[in-house]
């Protein structure tokens, strides 16, 4: 059995430049498991083993328990995750999972993207 995933919720790239992982959410975007399958199965796609994620997450919707599940226990992908947060809400909401939940990796909280990449340099 195949799951599908939206191909419009997200974009996995590799930034040549910062030597990261990067997965740009879209606006409004929703994470339900085969999407947070999809994204596990396109940075793993990169083929360069382990790498630091930038997870900007600024513009998008809602992420459901079994795609925060996943995400916390998977520990094939990412080394160590940022998640750039933009709004109020959309802190709160990113805040309320990284105090909750213990991942295989570490993962810190940032709105600045510049401090997000430094931090997963220092990070790999």
């Amino acid at each position: 059995m195949t799951m599908e995933y939206d191909v419009r919720a997200f974009r996995v790239w590799w930034d040549e430049t910062n030597e990261i992982g990067r997965v740009d959410w879209a606006a409004g975007a929703t994470c339900t498991l085969p999407e947070a399958k999809g994204v596990l199965t396109a940075v793993n796609a990169l083929g360069r083993g382990k790498v630091p994620v930038l997870v900007d997450s600024r513009g998008a919707g809602t992420m459901d328990r079994p795609s925060r599940e996943l995400f916390k226990s998977s520990d094939g992908s990412f080394a160590c995750t940022a998640i750039l947060a933009g709004s109020a809400v959309n802190r709160m909401v990113a805040n309320f999972f990284l105090g909750l939940n213990q991942t295989a990796a570490p993962v810190r909280l940032f709105t600045s993207e510049a401090e997000a990449v430094s931090w997963l340099r220092t990070h790999p």
